[in-house]
């Protein structure tokens, strides 16, 4: 487990501010794919592991929110700070009402979200192999997080 802790560690400290949203994006996917297996489970603690990985998903994307910066990032960090927004507050309905519904649409929107950083991601590798400049300013990219 100390390798597995190791190595996540390292993947973080080396990774680009644009590949740290990725890993949010993907750890909060995961969490909501937890999520969602977990109701279809039929044992005792079904509602504790949902509960658990609703809570996880929810720090993920509050960790989103928080890594935007509203100055910077113009209207484009503004909007996703409202979809962050409504995406806590459908987890937090989702949670209290055992909604997998709720689970599956924020799901879909954090995927589709997640699918667009990719291109981000890759835009800024494909400029650090040529020594060009990336289409965007990474810092106004990265400023809407």
């Amino acid at each position: 487990m100390n390798k597995l802790k190791n190595y996540v560690a390292n993947q973080v400290l080396t990774a680009s501010p644009a590949e740290l949203i990725m890993m949010l994006y993907d750890e909060g996917l995961r969490s909501l794919k937890k999520t969602e297996a977990a109701f279809a489970m039929e044992t005792p603690d079904r509602f504790e592991t949902i509960n658990n990985n609703l809570l996880h998903a929810q720090a993920v994307i509050q960790e989103l929110l928080l890594s935007l910066d509203l100055e910077k990032g113009g209207d484009l960090a503004r909007s996703l700070s409202r979809l962050y927004d409504f995406m806590l507050r459908h987890l937090r309905h989702a949670n209290t009402e055992k909604s997998l519904q709720s689970v599956v649409e924020i799901r879909e929107m954090l995927a589709s979200l997640r699918e667009s950083w990719q291109h981000v991601v890759e835009t800024e590798q494909e400029s650090k192999d040529t020594g060009t400049r990336p289409q965007f300013a990474s810092h106004h990219i990265l400023a809407a997080g």
